[in-house]
């Protein structure tokens, strides 16, 4: 099953948030999204969950094989914000136990029993009223309401937002449970990328309008490694490396290559590097070489705007 994005443009308030974005993504899938805040996240998942229209473009989803179907909650899911659900529509008086209820006759393969073993977990109170959460609770109940729903497509929009350290792995053992179970798609926006680098089988970079060739690319972590690798269609698979030495000889040498500086220490100097096809960095004891984590990649591509 696919989910296919062609083509999505769209315009909050003039601003061009999302344009021309072409995206698919395959059910049996982790997927990491990120980007900078105001980056279009959020409005991309309400896009591919129909919640929202776009400007320009269109959202297919293609069953294994190739019948289109609808873009119905059962298929792809992306809960709504808690935060706004009580402010503009007035339902902080509502239950936990309620809202769960009326998602149920939203989602047609609901599981209430998951919904109830998760809020246990959480020790979330079916009584406990939607305008009494704080923001980890409000995270937990989104939570829950994207596992329990069954989607075939999952959408999680910063779910960490407000939970400590426990909390957050609690949410990842579970998500990995579900996904053993079912083997849906999710897809988790997140500042937080090197924490969900284990979960996730590729991280989506959103529209970064970066100066290299690279806009709009695709990184995934590389079997078996900490590595990464931007995924070109044209290009192919272009590993990111970090050299470090001292200044000079680390300029120098980053020089041969399409690079990015990553800062200074003393006398020396740390510079990401991409290998396209073909090249390769020389074996040389001067020089430290490493993979670099995604969070140093999302750090580099974001310095050179």
């Amino acid at each position: 099953m696919k989910l296919q994005a062609e083509n999505i443009t769209k315009l909050c308030n003039g601003k061009k948030v999302l344009d021309q974005l072409q995206l698919t993504l395959e059910k049996g899938k982790i997927y990491g999204l990120t980007g900078r805040i105001g980056v279009g996240k959020t409005t991309l998942f309400s896009i591919l969950s129909k919640q929202l229209l776009p400007d320009a473009g269109t959202v297919h989803l293609y069953d294994d094989n190739g019948r289109e179907l609808d873009l119905t909650p059962g298929h792809v899911f992306f809960p709504e914000d808690l935060s706004l659900t009580i402010q503009e529509k007035g339902r902080g008086a509502q239950s936990l136990s309620g809202y769960f209820q009326e998602l149920s006759h939203i989602c047609p393969g609901w599981d209430s029993s998951l919904a109830e073993t998760l809020a246990g977990r959480y020790q979330l109170s079916p009584d406990k009223k939607l305008g009494e959460l704080s923001k980890g609770m409000m995270s937990m109940t989104s939570i829950i309401a994207a596992l329990a729903s069954k989607a075939d497509f999952t959408f999680l929009d910063e779910p960490e937002a407000g939970m400590d350290t426990l909390s957050r792995e609690k949410f990842y053992q579970m998500l990995l449970d579900e996904f053993s179970d079912s083997g849906r798609a999710f897809v988790i926006a997140t500042h937080l990328i090197d924490e969900v680098s284990d979960l996730t089988e590729e991280v989506i970079f959103l529209d970064f309008h970066l100066k290299s060739t690279l806009d709009c690319g695709r990184i995934r972590l590389m079997e078996n490694t900490l590595s990464a690798a931007i995924i070109d269609d044209v290009l192919g698979i272009i590993v990111l490396t970090l050299i470090s030495g001292l200044k000079e000889k680390t300029e120098a040498l980053a020089s041969k290559y399409e690079s990015y500086d990553m800062g200074n220490f003393g006398r020396g100097k740390s510079i990401a590097v991409l290998l396209r096809p073909g090249e390769s960095l020389p074996e040389d004891p001067e020089f430290t070489i490493k993979p670099l984590t995604l969070q140093k990649i999302f750090a580099a591509l974001c310095m050179e705007e």
